[in-house]
């Protein structure tokens, strides 16, 4: 009997388990979609401009700036791959001034 009840509990914990890894990982999706969303928003508004708080594949693909643009101006080594990194995140991790930036690539984008 008990060799039988410590089956049913262990397949209790792993449903358990498994439970809150969905939860986990479709909660992680809903926030990476509602995130993608907004980003969308603002990129399809007449005249957008880069900003801040985007990303650095945000900016490539949708701004038209290459990656070796991006690499110069954000004074980044070539060895960095890590394109989900916000602008501001990376002006602040090379101790550069966020504002000068995003207006170099706002006005790189325009050419």
């Amino acid at each position: 009997m008990k060799k039988i009840n410590n089956w049913r509990l262990f397949y209790i914990i792993l449903i358990l388990i498994l439970l809150l890894l969905i939860l986990l990982f479709s909660f992680r999706a809903y926030t990476h979609y509602t995130e993608l969303k907004s980003h969308r928003e603002h990129i399809r508004q007449p005249d957008s401009k880069i900003k801040s708080w985007m990303p650095l594949i945000l900016v490539m693909k949708d701004f038209n700036i290459t990656e070796d643009e991006l690499i110069k101006i954000l004074k980044i080594d070539n060895s960095f791959r890590n394109r989900r990194l916000t602008i501001d995140l990376v002006c602040k991790k090379n101790h550069l001034n966020c504002t000068e930036v995003v207006s170099e690539l706002n006005d790189l984008r325009k050419k």
